[in-house]
């Protein structure tokens, strides 16, 4: 869901759909680049743990990921793409 802000507020976009489909899951605003990021990781944390294709590194690299300095995320692991937009 993407709630409509002011001008003067930055606030961020998160969430994640196979390509090429219609989202599958709902998108999310949050106040904070650093609130948006904790989301796409507990979701990537989730798929990892119901799909047994994620590595033991790939789940371990989920900590160690971070927007770009434009405060922008997109990766596509198994899949899904999980992204970061500012709204």
């Amino acid at each position: 869901m993407i709630e409509k802000c002011d001008a003067r507020t930055m606030r961020f976009v998160a969430g994640c759909n196979m390509p090429g489909y219609l989202p599958d899951a709902e998108t999310y605003s949050f106040d904070t680049l650093e609130e948006a990021m904790a989301y796409i990781r507990d979701l990537m944390r989730d798929a990892a743990d119901t799909d047994d294709r994620w590595s033991d590194e790939d789940i371990a690299a989920i900590d160690t990921i971070a927007a770009d300095p434009d405060g922008e995320f997109g990766v596509t692991v198994y899949g899904w793409h999980y992204f970061v937009a500012i709204a």
